[in-house]
């Protein structure tokens, strides 16, 4: 008579385990987890910052673009009017030849707070627009001709740091040019 005699492993093999996860299995993955939401914060923060610089730069396009449209309605040969006030003034120099888009001229620059209202000096302006106006001499280049009555308007806009701006200043040139 033989009775049988059972072993008992130390482990429990992989039938008499219950299911589920270890506490070590489950630390893991939330390590795993752990790093890759902080990957995705820094990527959301550098994209934030992104959108809000592209914003501050459409912004300062819309303000350049308008002091562009604004010399763009005035009759090609006003020579007297102040568009750096609003409204126009009769004492400026409307389409005349001059101006510089590197340095302000008198005549030829105003100065904007942040809602683009006009402000009657630097002091408290955050955005600048210089323009220049050049008579386009008649020319011919590879073939085609410039004709006669042509000018060419240059504006640029600089936009100052602060005022709920940050990195570099914002720097917009726009050129057109208008015939008689």
């Amino acid at each position: 008579m033989g009775f049988a005699m059972k072993m008992r492993l130390p482990f429990p093999s992989a039938l008499t385990r219950a299911a589920g996860f270890s506490l070590l299995e489950v630390m893991m993955a939330l390590v795993v987890l752990g790093v890759a939401v902080l990957s995705l914060a820094s990527v959301f923060g550098v994209a934030a910052g992104r959108t809000h610089s592209q914003s501050a730069l459409s912004e300062d396009i819309v303000v350049c673009q308008s002091k562009m449209e604004e010399l763009r309605t005035l009759s090609f040969t006003d020579t007297t009017t102040d568009t750096t006030t609003v409204p126009y003034g009769s004492s400026g120099t409307g389409l005349s030849v001059g101006g510089s888009t590197t340095s302000p001229t008198t005549g030829y620059v105003d100065y904007l707070d942040a809602s683009a209202q006009h402000v009657a000096s630097s002091s408290g302006a955050v955005y600048t627009r210089m323009w220049q106006i050049t008579d386009l001499a008649p020319t011919v280049t590879n073939g085609n001709p410039t004709p006669a009555g042509l000018k060419q308007i240059g504006v640029r806009c600089t936009a100052a740091v602060g005022a709920g701006r940050t990195g570099l200043s914002p720097d917009t040139t726009l050129v057109t040019e208008i015939s008689q």
